[in-house]
């Protein structure tokens, strides 16, 4: 059996970028809560869906199955302050950058 080691790599790569961007979101998200930082906007959105009548959570709220499971692995937050969504979008930004100057330098052109 073969495998796309190539396309495994890349599917991986990633997964962890995704993953360290919500590690960084998240660190911020704590540094605002013990006062280190402050608080610009409070709540940029909140799509967090109210609780259902017996008492558990929709699929898509931080604490359903898939809301959870992406809060985990890739900081997922359904009410982001304004400080979170800036640092995970500037830390994919500039994870793209590096990569993509990376890649044009090492192609010699």
């Amino acid at each position: 059996m073969k495998a796309n080691l190539k396309m495994f790599f890349n599917i991986t790569s990633i997964l962890l970028i995704l993953f360290a961007a919500g590690l960084v979101a998240h660190g911020l998200h704590e540094f605002e809560e013990a006062g280190v930082i402050p608080i610009v906007m409070e709540h940029v959105w909140d799509i967090n869906p109210i609780i259902n009548p017996d008492g558990s959570y929709p699929v898509l709220h931080e604490n359903g199955w898939l809301g959870g499971l992406f809060k985990g692995l890739f900081g997922y937050n359904g009410n982001p302050s304004l400080t979170e969504v800036v640092s995970y979008f500037t830390y994919l930004l500039i994870i793209i950058v590096y990569i993509k100057t990376k890649k044009y330098k090492n192609t010699g052109t």
